[in-house]
């Protein structure tokens, strides 16, 4: 009789176990909007946490401080975040072509799979960003700080790189075609190719 009870406990863990598991599996899945910015793993500012409802409400939050965000998978195609604080933020697989992020600053953000096709990236502070296969092409990157960032697979065709930091980035089967690189920096940079570029070293 013991044992039949202890086979039951167990068996009822596994259920429950299952049942949790489908539900964190159909929670991930789901479009994340920028209210479900509260979920990232380290809290928030109380400042991020306001200027998030402000960027919700009208797509515009020019300067605000957003650190830390998660805005994975947000329709944010032709926001205002110019000069904006997100610096560790979660961007994976959203929507911000056509965006000024002119001046913002990214750094250690994460990118990958962000579209962000014709978006104003000017002077913006990318460095250690992860943008692999992130869709960059006709972007303007003019003066942006890409130190080390990962741009693995990245379509930048059309991109204007003119006068930007790519020491260290990572640009292994990146698409560079029609790319203006005048006056771009590299130094431990790995090009399309594989090969490494230390011509600024």
């Amino acid at each position: 009789m013991a044992f039949s009870k202890l086979k039951g406990n167990t068996m009822l863990k596994s259920v429950i176990q299952g049942v949790i598991l489908v539900a964190m599996m159909w929670w991930l899945a789901m479009p994340t909007t920028p209210v479900m910015a509260q979920l990232t793993m380290q809290p928030l500012t109380r400042e991020a946490i306001s200027n998030l409802s402000v960027l919700t409400k009208t797509n515009s939050c020019p300067g605000c401080e957003l650190k830390r965000v998660n805005l994975k998978r947000a329709n944010l195609q032709g926001a205002t975040l110019n000069g904006a604080d997100l610096e560790g933020a979660l961007l994976t697989e959203g929507d911000l072509s056509n965006a000024d992020l002119a001046g913002a600053n990214l750094k250690k953000a994460n990118l990958r799979f962000v579209d962000l096709k014709a978006a104003d990236l000017s002077t913006a502070v990318l460095n250690n960003a992860n943008l692999s296969e992130a869709v960059l092409n006709n972007a303007n990157l003019k003066g942006a700080n890409l130190r080390a960032a990962n741009l693995n697979k990245a379509d930048l065709r059309g991109a204007d790189l003119a006068q930007a930091e790519l020491s260290a980035a990572y640009l292994r089967e990146t698409d560079l075609e029609h790319a203006n690189l005048t006056g771009a920096r590299f130094c431990n940079t790995v090009m399309p190719s594989g090969n490494i570029n230390d011509q600024d070293c």
